[in-house]
């Protein structure tokens, strides 16, 4: 049985990764705090 909890954190993790990765590719350093706001807005910039 795999804890819901456990994959719901999981899944943060990953997308929090990714979004760190996708800001330091773009010259980024540190991630913002509130960073999941910026995300699909740094991604279409990437995007265009």
């Amino acid at each position: 049985m795999i804890d819901p909890l456990l994959t719901y954190v999981e899944q943060r993790l990953s997308r929090d990764l990714d979004a760190a990765l996708t800001l330091r590719s773009l010259g980024f350093a540190r991630p913002l705090p509130h960073m999941r706001r910026y995300v699909p807005r740094v991604r279409l910039r990437a995007a265009r």
